[in-house]
């Protein structure tokens, strides 16, 4: 996983894995949703502001 700029703030965020239940499956919509890096983008930083409000 790719280090972010604020590590120090939430040291515990490159410990993140994605249960297996919400891997992309073996369909080809779901692999190429998750590898569109406006998707990835966009989750990251949806992610990203959740962390921030807790």
């Amino acid at each position: 996983m790719t280090s972010c700029s604020n590590d120090k703030d939430y040291p515990y965020i490159d410990d993140f894995v994605l249960p297996q239940e919400y891997k992309p499956g073996s369909d080809l919509i779901s692999r190429t949703i998750l590898t569109d890096q406006q998707i990835i983008n966009t989750m990251t930083k949806s992610l990203g502001s959740l962390l921030i409000e807790q």
